[in-house]
């Protein structure tokens, strides 16, 4: 076979404007008091997020929080007084051994790393007794700054995962005397700190039960965090939140007030009405999440994907239960019929005669509705038939909904294959003029579909033109006849493959004839 060109022209096809949805992520930014504002800034995990945290601070409400004290002899005093002077550390008695100390101290919680500091600091040593604010972590401990007369601002930037002391130690290897002038204040401290432990979610309930669901069902969150606690619960379906919960946390605006602010464990009940605008007849997507407290990032958010099937549709017959539903699809003989679907009930393995059965179909596509297509009784047999309409590559469900409660179900599969129809014209021209190829394929989805047009060449098919429909499913080509020198009849078909987002197998049209006469 002389096919007389190269075959690189493409098919002529309108291109369709795509549209594509994009998923993004809302990052909340955390704003420093200005006294923080000209600290060292190190930049945190890309994959973790952070939240400010207010301990003795009057001008965010926070009090003492989680800052304990602790004491190494029963000489050394704490007071708190966050509204007045702040956290206060004194000393007064008799003399104290070396290395004695006596404090407030903050521990980072189990999860989270401490990145940023800032605090006002002021007191005095005296008679040995010195007062300290260290920082202890996995390396060991750092001491930050010693408290002078005049208080000041002390600030600090790195990575720490232990715990933030301030004190005083008696650091004369002899002993210290009473020093009942030395002291330590500490106020206004406020940290940063890097959530970088994912929180765990568990879902149960109803909704996520065996077969399809109607009308309102339980569903149950259970959800724990190690770092800066549980903040918010939340349910979507097909994309739309339906429901959620927040936890009632320790914060001011965006400022917590404790170390952990929100509960390391949280258990939500929601109450999910399968008739809402967000759920479709058929199946749906429920996607279930927490976040903590510091969800800046996907480290501090887990979600989990869950396929719900919802029926609201079928009737819910009243009848008597059933024990077994059967049902099968039997393939049509003819091209211009549907498949048949043929099935039977049984209930104690007797007939289940007059019960009342549901069809539904589901085009195999992403985001499309169920839709009911039949009801039809069981005969005296407990058997039932129905010839399907043509279609695409479809789900097929069989239900029966003896009470609202449960269903008997059974889902089938049909595959189809694509008909494509060829349009040649004219079927007869001669060396040098165009032939006309005219392609139109099935709905639904039949915009943008891949095409071939295939001549037979040396006892093969072989491409000669490919491209994509037009909206309305028709693709159009031509191909012009330059090399040949004697009466010659050619064949052509069009062929569709298997593709994404086409609900249809690979399908051919009949073949053409075109005869082609020499000048």
């Amino acid at each position: 076979m002389n096919l007389d060109s190269t075959f690189a022209p493409s098919l002529r096809a309108a291109a369709g404007a795509s549209r594509c949805r994009r998923s993004t992520w809302s990052r909340a930014l955390v704003a420093w008091p200005a006294v923080v504002l000209v600290a060292c800034v190190v930049p945190g995990s890309a994959s973790s997020g952070t939240y400010p945290v207010a301990t003795c601070d009057e001008r965010h409400g926070a009090g003492r929080g989680d800052a304990g004290f602790s004491a190494g002899s029963p000489r050394f005093l704490g007071q708190a007084r966050c509204r007045e002077r702040g956290l206060i550390v004194r000393h007064e008695g008799s003399r104290e051994r070396f290395g004695r100390q006596g404090g407030w101290s903050l521990a980072v919680p189990v999860g989270t790393t401490m990145t940023r500091l800032s605090a006002r600091l002021g007191g005095g040593a005296d008679e040995g007794l010195v007062p300290e604010l260290t920082l202890s972590s996995r390396s060991g401990s750092r001491r930050l700054a010693e408290a002078r007369p005049r208080a000041r601002v002390v600030r600090w930037s790195g990575q720490a995962h232990g715990t933030l002391w301030a004190g005083l130690r008696c650091a004369r290897r002899s002993g210290c005397g009473g020093g009942e002038d030395a002291a330590l204040r500490l106020r206004r401290i406020l940290v940063e700190l890097r959530d970088d432990v994912a929180p765990r979610l568990e879902a149960g309930g109803e909704l996520l039960g065996a077969g399809s669901r109607r009308g309102v069902d339980d569903l149950e969150l259970r959800a724990s965090d190690v770092g800066s606690g549980v903040h918010r619960l939340s349910v979507e379906v097909n994309g739309r939140v339906v429901g959620a919960r927040v936890s009632d946390c320790a914060k001011r605006g965006r400022i917590s007030l404790r170390l952990s602010p929100c509960p390391a464990r949280a258990v939500h009940p929601f109450r999910v009405d399968t008739t809402i605008a967000a759920f479709r007849q058929g199946p749906n997507r429920v996607r279930v999440c927490v976040a903590d407290w510091a969800p800046e990032s996907r480290v501090n958010t887990a979600c989990r994907l869950r396929r719900v099937r919802v029926d609201n549709a079928c009737p819910v017959t009243g009848g008597g239960a059933a024990s077994r539903l059967e049902a099968r699809i039997l393939r049509a003989g003819r091209r211009d019929r549907g498949p048949r679907l043929v099935g039977r009930m049984l209930d104690g393995g007797r007939p289940a005669s007059g019960r009342e059965i549901c069809v539904a179909t589901r085009t195999l596509l992403p985001g499309v509705s169920e839709r009911v297509v039949a009801s039809v009784r069981t005969d005296s047999d407990g058997a039932f038939a129905l010839t399907l309409p043509r279609g695409p590559n479809r789900e097929i469900r069989v239900a029966h909904w003896p009470t609202a409660a449960r269903a008997l179900e059974r889902l089938m599969r049909v595959r189809v294959r694509a008909q494509p129809r060829l349009g040649v014209r004219p079927r007869r021209l001669r060396k040098g003029e165009r032939v006309h190829f005219r392609v139109s394929v099935p709905g639904p989805r039949r915009d943008r579909v891949k095409v071939r047009i295939q001549a037979r060449a040396q006892g093969r098919w072989v491409d000669v033109r490919s491209g994509r429909t037009s909206a309305n499913g028709i693709a159009r080509a031509r191909y012009r006849f330059l090399a040949t020198t004697e009466l010659r009849h050619y064949r052509f078909r069009a062929v569709v493959p298997r593709q994404a987002g086409y609900p249809y197998l690979t399908g051919r049209s009949a073949s053409r004839k075109v005869t082609v006469r020499p000048r």
